[in-house]
Protein backbone atom coordinates (compact mmCIF):
# COMPACT_ATOMS: atom_id res chain seq x y z
CA UNK A 1 0.00 0.00 0.00
CA UNK A 2 1.43 3.36 -1.03
CA UNK A 3 0.41 6.91 -0.22
CA UNK A 4 -1.58 8.72 -2.95
CA UNK A 5 0.34 11.62 -4.53
CA UNK A 6 -1.51 14.50 -2.85
CA UNK A 7 -0.94 12.82 0.52
CA UNK A 8 2.64 11.82 -0.18
CA UNK A 9 5.23 14.13 1.45
CA UNK A 10 7.76 13.22 -1.25
CA UNK A 11 5.42 14.78 -3.82
CA UNK A 12 3.44 17.35 -1.80
CA UNK A 13 5.85 19.77 -0.12
CA UNK A 14 3.13 21.30 2.07
CA UNK A 15 3.07 18.10 4.16
CA UNK A 16 6.83 17.53 4.10
CA UNK A 17 8.44 18.76 7.36
CA UNK A 18 11.80 19.21 5.59
CA UNK A 19 10.24 21.63 3.11
CA UNK A 20 7.48 23.17 5.24
CA UNK A 21 9.08 24.34 8.48
CA UNK A 22 5.72 25.28 10.00
CA UNK A 23 5.02 21.55 10.61
CA UNK A 24 8.52 20.73 11.88
CA UNK A 25 8.93 21.03 15.68
CA UNK A 26 12.71 21.44 15.31
CA UNK A 27 12.11 24.62 13.28
CA UNK A 28 8.80 25.89 14.68
CA UNK A 29 9.07 26.32 18.45
CA UNK A 30 5.31 26.79 18.86
CA UNK A 31 4.75 23.10 17.98
CA UNK A 32 7.74 21.82 19.94
CA UNK A 33 6.48 20.30 23.21
CA UNK A 34 9.92 20.87 24.80
CA UNK A 35 9.65 24.62 24.22
CA UNK A 36 5.97 25.54 24.00
CA UNK A 37 3.69 25.33 27.03
CA UNK A 38 0.75 25.53 24.59
CA UNK A 39 1.60 22.41 22.57
CA UNK A 40 -1.62 21.33 20.85
CA UNK A 41 -0.39 18.32 18.89
CA UNK A 42 -0.96 14.73 19.89
CA UNK A 43 1.39 12.49 21.88
CA UNK A 44 2.24 8.85 21.16
CA UNK A 45 2.59 6.50 24.14
CA UNK A 46 3.48 2.83 24.22
CA UNK A 47 1.42 0.35 26.27
CA UNK A 48 3.54 1.16 29.35
CA UNK A 49 2.46 4.79 28.88
CA UNK A 50 5.99 5.97 28.08
CA UNK A 51 6.17 8.78 25.54
CA UNK A 52 7.32 7.52 22.15
CA UNK A 53 6.68 10.55 19.95
CA UNK A 54 4.34 13.28 18.82
CA UNK A 55 2.01 13.98 15.93
CA UNK A 56 1.50 17.37 14.32
CA UNK A 57 -1.67 18.12 12.36
CA UNK A 58 -0.65 19.13 8.84
CA UNK A 59 -4.24 19.43 7.60
CA UNK A 60 -7.64 17.76 8.12
CA UNK A 61 -6.43 14.51 6.56
CA UNK A 62 -2.75 14.30 7.52
CA UNK A 63 -0.79 13.84 10.75
CA UNK A 64 3.01 14.12 10.64
CA UNK A 65 4.74 11.92 13.21
CA UNK A 66 8.02 12.50 15.04
CA UNK A 67 9.84 10.26 17.49
CA UNK A 68 10.66 11.24 21.07
CA UNK A 69 13.79 13.08 19.81
CA UNK A 70 11.60 15.01 17.34
CA UNK A 71 13.01 13.23 14.30
CA UNK A 72 10.48 12.79 11.50
CA UNK A 73 9.19 9.20 11.67
CA UNK A 74 6.24 9.06 9.30
CA UNK A 75 2.84 10.23 8.19
CA UNK A 76 -0.72 9.18 8.96
CA UNK A 77 -3.44 9.56 6.33
CA UNK A 78 -7.09 9.80 7.41
CA UNK A 79 -9.42 6.98 6.43
CA UNK A 80 -13.16 7.00 5.75
CA UNK A 81 -13.73 5.41 9.20
CA UNK A 82 -12.19 8.35 11.14
CA UNK A 83 -8.94 6.47 11.69
CA UNK A 84 -5.58 6.81 10.00
CA UNK A 85 -3.31 4.60 7.93
CA UNK A 86 0.27 4.97 9.17
CA UNK A 87 3.34 5.09 6.88
CA UNK A 88 7.04 5.36 7.73
CA UNK A 89 9.41 7.88 6.14
CA UNK A 90 9.99 5.51 3.21
CA UNK A 91 6.21 5.53 2.50
CA UNK A 92 5.86 1.92 3.61
CA UNK A 93 2.63 0.97 5.36
CA UNK A 94 3.49 0.16 8.98
CA UNK A 95 0.15 0.25 10.79
CA UNK A 96 -2.99 2.13 11.55
CA UNK A 97 -4.69 4.31 14.13
CA UNK A 98 -8.23 3.51 15.26
CA UNK A 99 -10.37 6.19 16.87
CA UNK A 100 -11.11 5.71 20.56
CA UNK A 101 -14.23 7.88 20.07
CA UNK A 102 -12.77 10.37 22.53
CA UNK A 103 -10.40 12.46 20.32
CA UNK A 104 -7.60 9.91 20.69
CA UNK A 105 -6.48 6.80 18.83
CA UNK A 106 -5.29 3.28 19.49
CA UNK A 107 -2.13 2.45 17.55
CA UNK A 108 -1.72 -0.92 15.83
CA UNK A 109 1.01 -2.50 13.73
CA UNK A 110 0.43 -3.71 10.22
CA UNK A 111 -0.36 -7.13 11.76
CA UNK A 112 -3.02 -5.62 14.08
CA UNK A 113 -0.86 -5.86 17.20
CA UNK A 114 -1.88 -3.14 19.65
CA UNK A 115 1.27 -1.15 20.48
CA UNK A 116 0.15 2.17 21.88
CA UNK A 117 -2.00 5.28 22.04
CA UNK A 118 -2.13 8.66 20.40
CA UNK A 119 -3.77 11.30 22.59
Amino acid sequence: MNIPGSRNPQINGSINPFINGSINPLINGSINPNISSNFNGKIFYNLSLSLTGIAIVANDNILISFDEKLQHSGIAVKTSTNGFVFFDTQNQWIGHLVSDNNDGFLQFTRNNEWIGLLV
